[in-house]
């Protein structure tokens, strides 16, 4: 699977609030009737952080 990811998450140290635009690969195969995650990989294209209000 390929796609993008948008993170937005707060710093708890600093409060700031951080944006990641992000690029994701994922390989999955099923295996024994189960799919299981075996290589997942993210690439930023785009970050910024604003400080804390």
């Amino acid at each position: 699977m390929t796609g993008r990811r948008l993170l937005q998450a707060v710093r708890k140290a600093t409060g700031d609030h951080v944006h990641i635009d992000s690029q994701v690969m994922q390989v999955w195969v099923l295996s024994d009737s189960r799919w299981q995650q075996i290589a997942f990989q993210t690439t930023p294209t785009v970050m910024s952080v604003r400080p804390k209000d």
